[in-house]
């Protein structure tokens, strides 16, 4: 369903994409590379805060999943973080 999902993003079927993602997602499997998957398929679809959430974990289960991905994946969380206002008392 993973690979389904990826396929979907990169021919632009966002909502279908996030569709087959949750249920990659669904058994628990903590694989880097899914949440990486999952959080620039949420960024698309908008919902920067779960986007967030995916890629950190992502990084958080092994920040080395992938040379390329991974520094991606700290680029385009590090841009959502500071898109996003702060919460009061940070």
């Amino acid at each position: 369903m993973d690979a389904l999902g990826w396929a979907l993003y990169r021919n632009g079927q966002y909502e279908e994409a996030l569709e087959a993602n949750t249920k990659a997602l669904r058994l628990g499997t903590r694989d880097a590379m899914f949440y990486y998957h999952a959080g620039l398929i949420q960024q698309k679809l908008g919902h920067s805060k779960q986007a967030a959430n995916d890629l950190a974990l992502a990084l958080q289960i092994n920040p080395a999943f992938d040379l390329i991905r991974a520094e991606e994946a700290r680029t385009v969380l590090s841009a959502i973080q500071r898109a996003s206002p702060s919460e009061p008392g940070r």
